[in-house]
């Protein structure tokens, strides 16, 4: 027979895997949990202390309890743009040209004499910051890229425009808080737990067009993905 705790781990479990809690998303107080399952904080926490043992949820200290997913998913060529631009309005923050840092020569897998996009922008809902996008492109491998095309799906532009062919793209998920540049762009505080999305794409023959970040304010927006 399972104890109190089991049962409750075994719920919340199920909760997650069938996205009444999407990834991202902040679970009920030990409180709110503890009244609801007719339960302790003590028996709440060990069933929490399940569910973070088995990688589903992550904890910040101050912040709360977070549901977390490290799997990468290899997404399908149409289902590159995380969010779809038809449900939001972007602004550009910021687009140049520059040379790439140490971390993004890595990432781009492209030398000292390269250049690389620099692009942040924003995404808005309602009138209300949902997500921060800054992503990196070798200019290399991405020639003509243009300001307007970027309050759009870019990944239109480089399939209809330049004719590239793109492959596939790696994303993988997890719990961030907001430093002070991201924190002003979404009009949160500093520190704001938020889903980060990390999201690297390949051309055919898995040639590497693109690093990219995105924070998402999660009470503000949403995200689905499809797991096929």
């Amino acid at each position: 027979m399972k104890t109190k705790y089991e049962l409750i781990a075994e719920t919340l479990r199920q909760k997650i895997m069938n996205h009444d809690y999407e990834v991202g998303e902040q679970l009920p107080q030990e409180e709110a949990l503890a009244k609801a399952y007719n339960a302790s904080r003590i028996t709440v926490r060990r069933a929490l202390d399940e569910l973070q043992s088995a990688g589903l949820i992550n904890r910040v200290q101050g912040a709360g309890t977070f549901v977390k997913s490290d799997k990468e998913i290899e997404e399908e060529p149409g289902s590159f743009d995380l969010i779809d631009p038809a449900t939001v309005s972007i602004d550009v923050l910021d687009f140049a040209v520059t040379k790439a840092t140490p971390e993004i020569k890595k990432r781009l897998a492209v030398n000292d004499y390269d250049f690389v996009y620099d692009i942040k922008r924003r995404y808005m809902l309602d009138g209300k910051p949902v997500g921060y996008n800054r992503l990196w492109m070798p200019v290399k491998v991405i020639q003509g890229m243009r300001l307007d095309v970027l309050k759009g799906s870019i990944y239109d532009f480089l399939q209809n425009d330049l004719d590239l062919t793109l492959e596939s793209s790696r994303r993988s998920f997890a719990v961030a808080l907001a430093d002070a540049d991201v924190a002003k762009a979404l009009s949160v505080k500093a520190g704001t737990p938020l889903l980060e999305v990390i999201q690297e794409s390949y051309l055919a023959q898995g040639k590497k067009f693109e690093y990219g970040k995105t924070e998402i304010v999660t009470s503000r927006y949403s995200l689905q993905e499809t797991l096929m």
